[in-house]
């Protein structure tokens, strides 16, 4: 701003010695700089609306046993219990017992709903929901939750390619989750070299 303003007072000085007045000088120069300061709190004012724009709404995908699913705008702020509202609440089958429904909700994530049906006949869905509900809160920040992540998010971590993120999934489908990062060594391909490179890049 001080370079802005000595900038200007060069340039009226500059105009006074051509003729202008002293008077017409300094009158310029204030009404450049009361421009110029308008402008840049302006745009500070729009930065920061913009901001909160950007931080203040999440979307979530809310679906299972939930009377209407599909795709909801809510503050982010907001509580797992206020996005299945949204969603007109559970169906009668519902079984919200494993869904943490007072967690802060994330932006882009899915939350489902499962009913009776999905558990009775999912020996390994009831875990991967208390997993998936449980840890969203508390994931450390940059890792890769290999109990969630899709091919392409294996992929990040150092070492893997698409044959053993495939296997990792493929894993996953078979045995279930994994109760600790060093199970990982249980999927083919994956010894203690590979687990040395990435255990520092993963969660469970």
């Amino acid at each position: 701003m001080r370079k802005i303003v000595k900038l200007l007072f060069v340039i009226c000085l500059t105009l006074s010695l051509f003729g202008c007045q002293r008077n017409e000088s300094v009158d310029l120069l204030l009404e450049l700089e009361l421009e110029y300061a308008t402008v840049a709190e302006d745009g500070k004012e729009d930065t920061h609306r913009d901001g909160d724009v950007t931080n203040s709404s999440v979307f979530v995908y809310v679906c299972g046993a939930v009377v209407r699913p599909g795709v909801y705008e809510l503050p982010s702020t907001s509580r797992v219990f206020e996005a299945i509202d949204l969603a007109g609440g559970i169906t009668n089958d519902a079984v919200p017992e494993y869904i943490n429904l007072a967690r802060i909700v994330m932006d882009e994530e899915r939350i489902y709903v499962p009913n009776y049906d999905d558990i009775k006949n999912n020996d390994h869905l009831g875990n991967q929901l208390l997993y998936e509900n449980q840890n969203s809160s508390n994931q450390s920040q940059g890792k890769v939750n290999i109990n969630q992540a899709d091919l392409d998010g294996l992929m990040t971590l150092t070492g893997i390619g698409p044959s053993k993120a495939k296997s990792i999934i493929d894993y996953r489908e078979q045995h279930g989750l994994f109760s600790q990062p060093e199970d990982i060594m249980n999927v083919s391909g994956i010894g203690l070299a590979t687990f040395n490179k990435i255990k520092d890049e993963i969660t469970h």
